[in-house]
């Protein structure tokens, strides 16, 4: 049971390999053609080369599309872009740079009145960032002495841009699709206006919060907080008692009242009639 499980799995590959090869053949009159893994699932054709005919077709590894790269597959585009690689990272590891290398090399030699674009590796939450930045640095140095082949690296897409880690979100599908227009066209980002200098920057890093960009700040600058003072009419409360008390110390003793005299008077003749 377990083989015929295997075999029809087998069978079901082969006849989407197929499927996809006769999907192929259909647009080998396209100027362009893109072989590109699963990051290129939501890729807007029409907005990435607009009144160009586009032939998309799935890369999963750098294995694949050296079976795609043939004249009955892609024709004889004028630009040729590749994306592949990424998921090599887990067999193959830093021998990654060479099989992409590998691809680089049968894209120009099938092709060489074509513009070769090849990708370098898009980050992934479940490799290093340095090991990925090994890689890439191979696949450049690799690529450098191939004719006709064109790099396109990614440094503005970053972990943030992922969405499960491995894929990207819709925001790092718009700075991928650029990067990749920028080079099949030829265009150098190199030396961006200042204003799209600083729009590089801040996609290096990872989006603020609502809480840091709901309002911006002031330039009015906060009062100084000095130390808090009693009030001046306290003071001068204090002030006036302690005058007040010094007056009255300096004054003479008033004479008592007629109503005190008459009350001590009252007080000796109560004491003598008790004594008596």
């Amino acid at each position: 049971m377990k083989r015929r499980e295997k075999t029809i799995t087998k069978e079901l590959q082969g006849l989407r390999e197929q499927l996809h090869s006769m999907l192929a053949k259909k647009k080998t009159n396209a100027e362009v053609a893109l072989l590109i893994d699963s990051n290129g699932k939501y890729l807007d054709m029409r907005r990435l080369f607009p009144s160009r005919r586009v032939n998309n077709i799935r890369c999963t590894n750098t294995e694949r599309a050296l079976q795609l790269l043939n004249r009955d597959t892609l024709g004889s585009p004028s630009c040729i872009v590749i994306h592949t690689g990424t998921n090599d990272l887990g067999s193959l590891r830093h021998d990654t740079a060479k099989a992409v290398r590998r691809v680089a090399e049968r894209a120009t030699q099938e092709f060489p009145d074509s513009r070769v674009v090849i990708s370098t590796l898009l980050p992934r939450a479940d490799t290093h960032p340095h090991t990925i930045n090994a890689v890439n640095a191979e696949i450049t140095r690799g690529c450098a002495a191939l004719p006709n082949v064109h790099l396109a690296h990614h440094p503005t897409v970053g972990p943030w841009h992922l969405y499960d880690k491995v894929h990207l979100n819709q925001e790092g599908v718009k700075v991928f699709a650029k990067t990749l227009k920028d080079a099949a066209m030829g265009r150098s980002p190199a030396s961006p206006p200042r204003s799209s200098a600083s729009r590089g920057q801040r996609s290096m890093q990872p989006p603020r919060t609502a809480a840091h960009t709901s309002r911006p700040r002031s330039t009015v600058q906060p009062p100084a907080i000095r130390p808090p003072t009693r009030p001046t009419t306290a003071r001068l409360s204090d002030h006036q008692q302690q005058l007040s008390y010094a007056a009255t110390l300096s004054r003479p003793t008033p004479p008592a009242p007629t109503e005190l005299g008459e009350i001590k008077q009252l007080l000796s003749i109560l004491c003598s009639r008790l004594l008596n």
